[in-house]
């Protein structure tokens, strides 16, 4: 689970270089799970975009996996498959974050949150992370995650392609003058809760 734009498809693409486990290609409602039969002791399902607003109704048989990316970097991504300039509206931002905050106060079993900025940085500390929680052998190192991946065509465009894993893309839109403008123009519509995810993750949200 996680915000689109945070890096759900990179977090999927990671669970790909597990075995003993089978990674469904396309973004799906969590009934998924009682309509697909796997001969592996796992499946894994992605999200599909209004998971969040179901968030209370998942049953604690179902483990977690969720990634958390700087809002800032989130609010002004942009995906090709859309025609918005910036692909995650400030609405869908704040409802996702009500859902994460959900699941630390609800303290649920079986979450695993993972930082998009970890997983680009050192990805293999985060693999062996999953790895333990999740109790998934390592099939493949990290770095073969665009030999072993196998994403729908909406996903390789979502990713802009399919690429080892890029520590670059950690804040790029400090260096953008029209994103900089766009987020001081929505920052008061985040409220405490950009304050509550800065304070949690250790996100810098001075602009």
């Amino acid at each position: 689970m996680g915000c689109g734009r945070s890096g759900t498809w990179l977090l999927t693409a990671a669970f790909s270089t597990f075995g003993d486990l089978d990674v469904m290609g396309a973004e799906s409602p969590a009934e998924a799970f009682g309509m697909f039969a796997t001969d592996k002791p796992a499946l894994l399902v992605k999200r599909d975009h209004v998971a969040y607003q179901r968030i209370e109704e998942l049953p604690d048989s179902i483990e977690i996996a969720i990634i958390v990316r700087h809002p800032f970097a989130v609010l002004t991504s942009h995906n090709p498959v859309s025609r918005r300039a910036y692909h995650i509206a400030p609405h869908r931002w704040l409802g996702e974050m009500l859902a994460l905050q959900y699941l630390l106060d609800t303290r649920r079993p079986a979450t695993v949150i993972v930082r998009y900025e970890d997983l680009v940085t050192d990805p293999d500390r985060v693999q062996t992370r999953l790895s333990e929680a999740f109790r998934l052998p390592i099939a493949h190192p990290m770095s073969a995650i665009a030999e072993v991946f196998r994403p729908p065509a909406s996903a390789l465009s979502a990713m802009h392609g399919l690429r080892p894993v890029d520590r670059d893309s950690v804040e790029k839109y400090k260096h953008d003058p029209e994103k900089i403008a766009y987020l001081r123009s929505i920052r008061p519509r985040l409220g405490r809760l950009l304050t509550w995810v800065a304070e949690e993750y250790g996100y810098d949200i001075e602009i």
